[in-house]
């Protein structure tokens, strides 16, 4: 995997967890043909052994899996020490849900279905901001 140089700093990894094989290998090509390394999971399960081995600096997690929803992944994250800046995905347009989500500590919902062409500048734009 590569890293791109952003207006501020260089971007590692980006870590996208989504059951959705169809929509991770899509993610998985944008990214990379927009110079963006990404790691694409199917599941959270593992993630701190995914976190220590990609040591990703970006980490985009599907809201709703069938083996752990993004939240409680979101939640082992942090309860293991890893701080990463972390966006939420989902298709869900249930008003509660996205409050709810905007409460936790994430940097943002992002709604699918992305906008492909464009999401590795969005992406870029956040790691700007974070690190602003």
């Amino acid at each position: 995997m590569t890293a791109i140089r952003t207006s501020r700093l260089t971007l590692r990894p980006v870590l996208y967890i989504d059951d959705d094989r169809d929509i991770g290998a899509a993610v998985d090509a944008a990214l990379a043909d927009q110079g963006l390394a990404v790691r694409w999971e199917a599941s959270g399960r593992d993630i701190t052994r995914c976190c220590l081995e990609v040591q990703p600096q970006l980490i985009i997690l599907d809201v709703n899996m069938p083996d752990r929803n993004g939240p409680e992944v979101l939640a082992e994250l942090r309860a293991c020490g890893f701080y990463h800046p972390v966006l939420f995905a989902t298709a869900e347009s249930n008003g509660s849900l996205l409050e709810y989500l905007g409460k936790l500590d994430a940097l943002a919902v992002m709604r699918k279905p992305f906008r492909l062409p464009v999401l590795g500048r969005q992406l870029m734009r956040v790691w700007d901001q974070v690190n602003a």
